[in-house]
């Protein structure tokens, strides 16, 4: 079993990302050196989180991904700035005049960044043991494809389907950078998943109405994350998405 942080280099359709996850537990935070750096907004989301372990985790992951960027940049974390589309989504601004990526997830007091210097990506991470999906009530999130898969696998080990089939959908809203405002039963996952066998990695392509992907699923004690790419030459990346929504082109998870 793997331990944290845990940094994994990706080269997926002639492009490269690295994936790092990180505890906000193993994570020396600082108020101050997290005002230095953070921006009135982020502050403010900071300072009204009540729940300790999430607002450490908040922290911890604008230091790091400030860190991490600044070292790819070759500046001060200080001077790290970001820009939202219209979904809310942040990306480097454009004074950086850089073509680095990036996404980021939370679960609980761990988080999931991934920086690429070229490809399209996005991120996802979920606990296994959180928290359990209900079937009957989130029936409506699932593909008719997907609802097959799920009701012919066994009952021992289905939490952990679902949760890696959610995180899929996740990364690819992620990936494509609009948010809510795709609805999770347009996202058939269930070619990913038709020769499921539960394992620390899974890979394999991704076929959408609205773009092929690459994905890559990885399984850490209690926590699953999955990063996704999407194919730089693929025709389909920029014409409409389902629904009437348009790719932004930066598509980074919101903070």
């Amino acid at each position: 079993m793997a331990n944290l942080p845990f940094h994994e280099l990706l080269d997926r359709f002639g492009s490269s990302a690295e994936l790092f996850l990180f505890s906000a537990d193993e994570i020396n935070l600082d108020y101050y050196d997290i005002k230095s750096v953070c921006s009135d907004d982020e502050m403010t989301r900071f300072n009204e989180t009540a729940h300790i372990e999430r607002k450490n985790c908040i922290g911890a992951s604008y230091l790091m991904l400030r860190t991490l960027l600044a070292k790819r940049l070759r500046i001060s974390s200080i001077k790290v700035s970001f820009d939202r589309n219209e979904h809310g989504k942040p990306y480097l601004s454009d004074s950086h005049r850089s073509n680095i990526e990036f996404s980021l997830s939370r679960s609980g007091s761990r988080f999931l960044i991934a920086i690429s210097k070229s490809a399209k990506l996005g991120v996802d991470l979920e606990s296994v043991s959180g928290c359990l999906i209900d079937l009957s009530s989130s029936f409506r999130a699932w593909h008719k494809r997907e609802i097959a898969i799920i009701q012919r696998y066994p009952r021992f080990g289905l939490q952990t389907l679902l949760h890696r089939m959610w995180s899929l959908k996740e990364a690819v809203v992620k990936n494509i950078g609009c948010g809510l405002s795709l609805e999770p039963d347009r996202i058939d996952t269930s070619g990913f998943f038709e020769q499921y066998r539960d394992s620390e990695h899974l890979r394999g392509f991704l076929k959408l109405p609205f773009g092929q992907y690459f994905a890559d699923q990885f399984k850490i004690q209690d926590h699953v994350f999955t990063i996704v790419f999407q194919r730089p030459d693929d025709p389909k990346s920029r014409k409409p998405l389902p629904g009437g929504l348009t790719d932004m082109g930066n598509n980074h998870e919101k903070r």
